[in-house]
């Protein structure tokens, strides 16, 4: 490129010294001059379009190469991607054959359990049978509960109605009883202070104790007069008592035979009974009982227990209660 340069220089200089050159020879020297500035320019754009197409060349084979190695990535992945699919339409190739199996074996498991589902469907409607049964049983229970909650009922009034009359009564008792035991106390209270008679109270009657020396001699039912005399007393108490049942009980201690103290403690009993009756004690009101040694309420291996122990006891008993336990047989 320098030297097209320098001949274009000297030919310029030649022209610009040439005037004495002649005019065909300058002509010619003019037309090769725009020759040779042609294929100056020619060549710079020959050598211009080679730098470019130079540089695109580079850059072209930049690409290619890029594009090689982009290739050789994608047949190595198109390698692995096609191992991948062999592995893949092998596990395919055993899912079908493993579906083909269970397809042969469904039909088998399917008829199975449509037996055991039609053997459910005859149980659950023997059970549901069952349940209509025991619903039904239910509702015949529920109704006698219902008449028999009715007949509780009217059954629990009727009870809770006698408890009532039976506190009315228990309440007037216990009344008489302190009544009666305040007016005995008072009656008899000579013959309580010599010891030879008392008086107590219990929840449902009233005993009067009394000694065998006031009213017999040992071994005997004869009452003498003291005997006699202590009764008018007791009698005449008891009178003011006509809503009491009376039962006189004999008592002996264990000396002598079982059969001779049972007949003396009846015999007593008697006695005072007859006695009673002639001081005008309604014969009704009456019981008599002999417990011979069967009763005693001390001990009879001294002296002191055993004449505890010989005695006679009036007992009184308002007549609901002696009703009451009559009508228990």
């Amino acid at each position: 490129m320098k030297k097209f340069s320098f001949v274009i220089w000297a030919i310029a200089l030649f022209f610009g010294l040439g005037s004495c050159v002649p005019q065909r020879q300058h002509l010619d020297l003019v037309n090769q001059k725009d020759a040779l500035e042609k294929k100056v320019a020619f060549q710079d754009s020959i050598h211009q379009l080679s730098l470019e197409e130079s540089s695109e060349f580079q850059e072209l084979n930049a690409d290619y190469l890029q594009t090689v190695r982009t290739v050789e990535q994608l047949r190595s992945t198109n390698i692995s991607l096609n191992q991948s699919y062999q592995e893949l339409l092998q596990r395919y190739t055993n899912i079908v054959n493993q579906n083909r199996e269970m397809l042969n074996t469904s039909s088998d498991m399917q008829q199975s359990l449509r037996n055991q589902a039609d053997s459910r469907t005859v149980e659950v409607q023997d059970q549901y049978q069952k349940l209509a049964q025991l619903q039904q049983d239910l509702t015949l229970r529920e109704q006698r509960i219902k008449s028999m909650e009715t007949q509780y009922s009217q059954t629990l009034d009727v009870r809770n109605q006698e408890i009532l009359d039976l506190q009315v009564q228990l309440e007037a008792r216990d009344r008489s009883l302190s009544r009666a035991q305040s007016n005995l106390s008072t009656s008899l209270q000579d013959n309580i202070q010599d010891k030879n008679l008392s008086v107590r109270q219990t929840s449902d009657r009233i005993y009067i104790t009394v000694s065998q020396d006031l009213l017999f001699k040992s071994g005997s039912s004869q009452m003498d007069n003291r005997g006699k005399a202590t009764l008018r007393s007791v009698a005449t108490a008891l009178n003011q008592e006509t809503n009491m049942d009376i039962i006189v009980e004999g008592h002996t201690d264990n000396t002598g035979s079982t059969d001779r103290n049972w007949e003396l403690s009846t015999a007593r009993a008697l006695a005072v009974c007859k006695e009673l009756i002639a001081q005008g004690i309604d014969p009704q009101r009456l019981t008599a009982a002999g417990r011979g040694s069967y009763a005693p309420v001390a001990s009879n291996n001294s002296k002191e227990g055993q004449s505890l122990n010989r005695r006679t006891e009036i007992i009184l008993v308002p007549k609901e209660v002696t009703r009451a336990s009559m009508e228990r047989y």
